[in-house]
């Protein structure tokens, strides 16, 4: 332990197993105390952290709730003295095309990984202003040139974390709280494991065939298999560390070792009509197919 978080306190949500685990016992590590928030799992690892000699509690409310949240995060000021720290995340999947997924999934994916960061932003940025100031870390995705089978909604919720936290990040500068988003590559977690066992053969071989050339085209070699959760946490916490905290609204991506930076999205080419002002039925219906098919391929959004 090096302590550069003493005296700290974090709350981090899904921490009752996978990567919400290993971000509780690395910010332990460096001497936070901890809320461990999870609807199943937090008391073990809560105690596991304690018997290691550190300081934690187990929270069980849903990151859906939102009064819930609220009380989530009060048990952080009211039990261990304050709230400079929170990892939004808690997540879920529910694999299946979007045109066949239900209403209860729905609201389950966009409860738990959209809401559930909202609820977080929206009831830790207060306590952290009157205390002088705090770290956000959220959990996104918004790349789109990898098409992941079944996950539609899942990724859609995702990406809309992403602009929520950059936003939030440039809201939040005045009270002193800087708010990034790291999106983690192939991590080995039970949620990634139910995904894998979702994918049919067809899916799984044409998945890792686009997998295969996207890295191609990026000059990179894919990854040998999944990393372990623990190799997530020491971005997120460096950027809660006295010489990350000025580092805000950005988006990390992690692919294994490598850490990528993501940028706002800029159109690459532009198509404008030959006559103009204004476009016709009949010349979009000419040059839009043209156009298109004149793009080269790494920048097709579904392979």
């Amino acid at each position: 332990m090096t302590g550069k978080l003493e005296g700290k306190v974090a709350v981090v949500t899904g921490a009752g197993a996978g990567i919400g685990r290993a971000y509780a016992e690395a910010l332990a590590g460096e001497g936070a105390s901890i809320v461990v928030n999870d609807v199943a799992g937090a008391d073990a690892v809560a105690a596991d952290i304690v018997a290691r000699g550190g300081t934690a509690i187990a929270d069980g409310h849903s990151v859906a709730d939102y009064d819930g949240v609220a009380a989530t995060m009060a048990a952080a000021v009211e039990r261990l003295g304050g709230l400079d720290v929170v990892i939004a995340n808690a997540g879920t999947v529910r694999p299946a095309l979007v045109h066949e997924t239900d209403e209860p999934d729905w609201d389950s994916v966009v409860g738990v990984n959209l809401s559930g960061t909202f609820n977080c932003l929206r009831h830790a940025a207060p306590l952290m202003a009157a205390r002088g100031g705090g770290s956000i870390v959220t959990v996104g995705d918004i790349s789109t040139a990898l098409h992941y089978p079944l996950i539609g909604t899942h990724r859609a919720a995702k990406a809309a974390n992403v602009v929520l936290s950059l936003y939030a990040a440039d809201e939040l500068r005045g009270d002193n709280i800087n708010v990034n988003v790291i999106m983690p590559g192939n991590t080995a977690t039970a949620m990634a494991r139910t995904y894998a066992a979702s994918l049919d053969d067809e899916r799984r071989t044409r998945f890792l065939t686009n997998v295969r050339a996207h890295y191609g085209v990026k000059g990179e070699a894919p990854q040998g298999g999944p990393s372990e959760a623990a190799s997530v946490p020491p971005l997120g916490v460096f950027l809660c560390t006295d010489a990350g905290r000025s580092i805000t609204g950005r988006a990390f991506a992690m692919n294994g070792d490598r850490i990528g930076l993501v940028v706002a999205r800029e159109e690459v080419t532009y198509l404008g009509p030959d006559a103009g002002p204004g476009w016709s039925v009949d010349e979009l219906s000419e040059r839009v197919p043209e156009w298109l098919a004149g793009l080269p391929e790494s920048l097709v959004l579904c392979p």
